[in-house]
């Protein structure tokens, strides 16, 4: 042995001595893992409030009526394709207990298409157990920011709910933690989008005007909420009536089961749309009050536009979002902008307000998500043309005039730039288009699909002033709507294209690059040539090494107004020399 050198054992020894410090550790990990999957199935479940078995509210039956109606109480409903009404009203249990009761088959079809889409983001069971993991750990204390009666009210809806057969996923989670979890689609959504699990460039376009810029004088407004997670939220919408004890009247439109509000107006006057956003502090998903039902408590309880950015200041755990907030009476609107650290109200600029996903305030911009956002998404583009369109319209301004901007295809300056892109105001992917007309006290609504239906019209005026409807005669105006688009089957050309553009891309993966060029072209000509689809094709036409015509079709995909960021990025690359 050299002096001075420490003895090293042989290495024939010190293998075995490291496999077992590497089967130890690999234990105590496993060990350690099914430890904490075991607890967060405990500590991330939520448990219902406790509700009295006495109270009327939770024992009214559902009676059919004469003209498609079913009511449960006061409560009813009433649907025919591409729109329904629903009536509540009384105390969060009642209300909960007749939303779920009247709406059984949409709230069964609305988590069914969840869970298939969620299968579809999400491919694999290991993928999804470890992801259902996560995402229980993440929001295991979400129920601690959800005052106690949107509790009452879920756990209402979730013990009708627990009456049904329910097998396959949904048989997972119990009714009460699916019923609440479900409150989060919008706040869920975000983080889903940050970390590239959802398509991050859809997105809601809306305006506001009044003053000079309507031919009343008095507020319009108007939106798309673009929405993707299943057509069925577009072809069930609910234009919801809601008269609840404690609070201001309502109208909103969502869907069954949603308990908040993401576009309403209130007996006061006071609209609100919600618009998605993100920030670094929302970045990764944490628990926090839901921001629709934020925006339900602003409608319930407020009447100005401070008064809404004063509600987000004073509850600062919550997702990033945008808000259109206008007031009937003094025809204000401004984009209240908020996240968990800051709270910032953007005023309309003379007398319009364009609202689309982009931060605008200079409070953001040293925030890198909202600097990504602004140069890269289709928010900024929706936006300009927008204001395009109010610009135009100037003067004119009223409800068919508002459902026509909300209904353009076209790209910046009026280009052509296909059907169904994505940097177009109308991307046929609305859930639902609405525009609110002041001087009348109307609502209208489309009808589906993605907001090229006819616009129904509803007296809200009547019903917010305490009127109770007894059913959908009482809320609807008679006489002509809002007609629907001269070409409403796009949407369904739109839906197809895009299901075979998520084929070609996985033939392309499993390389069959024919049969993706073959899709890819067919979806093309279903869209009239929008970039999503020319990139499909450039990109099928690189896997069969046919690199000229791939620049060709690249090339005529930058010119149709792509999305900013990662697909006109991908169609630059292809269009090189």
């Amino acid at each position: 042995m050299t002096a001075g050198r420490e003895a090293r054992p042989p290495v024939k020894r010190r293998i075995p001595r490291v496999a077992r410090i590497a089967a130890w550790t690999s234990g105590a990990l496993v060990v350690a893992w099914f430890a904490f999957a075991a607890w967060v199935e405990s500590a991330g479940i939520y448990v219902p409030p406790a509700l009295d078995p006495a109270d009327p509210g939770l024992r009214c039956a559902v009676e059919d009526a004469p003209g498609g109606v079913r009511r449960c109480g006061n409560a009813w409903v009433h649907r025919e394709p591409g729109i329904g009404e629903i009536h509540l009203e009384g105390s969060p249990a009642t209300r909960g207990h007749a939303m779920a009761a009247l709406c059984r088959d949409d709230l069964a079809a609305q988590e069914d298409t969840l869970f298939r889409e969620l299968d579809r983001l999400l491919p694999g069971a290991l993928r999804r157990y470890f992801v259902r993991k996560g995402v229980l750990f993440a929001f295991r204390d979400l129920q601690r920011h959800v005052e106690l009666p949107y509790q009452i009210e879920t756990a209402a809806l979730a013990q009708e709910l627990d009456r049904l057969p329910r097998g396959g996923p949904a048989a997972a989670f119990p009714e009460f933690h699916r019923a609440l979890f479900y409150q989060t689609l919008y706040d869920t959504g975000q983080a889903m989008a940050e970390a590239g699990i959802v398509e991050a460039e859809i997105g809601c376009t809306s305006f506001a005007a009044s003053g000079a810029a309507t031919a009343s004088g008095s507020l319009v407004v108007a939106r798309n909420c673009d929405f993707e997670a299943g057509a069925v939220f577009d072809e069930r919408k609910l234009v919801q009536f809601v008269a609840p004890d404690g609070g201001a009247r309502y109208v909103a439109v969502s869907w069954a089961g949603m308990l908040g509000v993401v576009s309403g107006v209130n007996e006061h006057g006071l609209v609100v749309m919600l618009h998605a956003a993100r920030t670094e502090r929302t970045r990764w998903p944490r628990p926090g009050t839901p921001v629709p039902f934020l925006l339900r408590d602003a409608l319930m309880h407020d009447r100005t536009i401070e008064d809404v950015a004063a509600r987000f200041r004073r509850t600062p755990d919550h997702a990033a979002a945008i808000v259109l907030v206008a007031e009937s009476e003094t025809g204000r609107s401004a984009a209240v902008e908020t996240d968990p650290d800051r709270t910032v109200v953007v005023p309309q600029t003379g007398d319009t307000l364009v609202v689309a996903n982009s931060l605008r305030a200079t409070e953001w911009r040293d925030d890198a998500v909202v600097r990504a956002t602004q140069r890269a998404g289709s928010g900024p583009v929706r936006q300009r043309r927008m204001e395009e369109l109010v610009s135009a319209a100037a003067g004119r301004i009223d409800a068919p005039r508002a459902a026509a901007m909300l209904r353009d295809r076209a790209g910046l300056g009026g280009a052509d730039v296909g059907t169904g892109n994505r940097s177009s105001i109308a991307a046929l992917n609305a859930a639902h288009a609405v525009v609110y007309d002041a001087a009348a006290g109307v609502l209208h609504v489309s009808k589906a699909p993605r907001g090229t239906g006819e616009f129904v019209a509803y007296d809200i005026a009547s019903f917010l002033r305490g009127v109770r409807p007894n059913g959908p005669a009482n809320v609807r105006v008679p006489g002509p709507s809002i007609a629907p688009s001269i070409d409403n089957g796009a949407a369904a050309r739109v839906d197809e294209a895009r299901l075979l553009l998520r084929s070609a891309e996985a033939a392309r993966a499993d390389g069959d690059a024919d049969g993706a060029l073959t899709m890819a072209r067919r979806a093309d000509e279903l869209t009239a040539s929008i970039p999503e689809a020319l990139l499909a094709v450039a990109e099928a036409l690189v896997a069969l090494g046919r690199r000229d015509e791939a620049r060709a079709a690249a090339a005529r995909g930058l010119a149709r107004q792509p999305v900013p960021g990662p697909e006109r990025d991908r169609l630059t690359a292809l269009a090189a020399p």
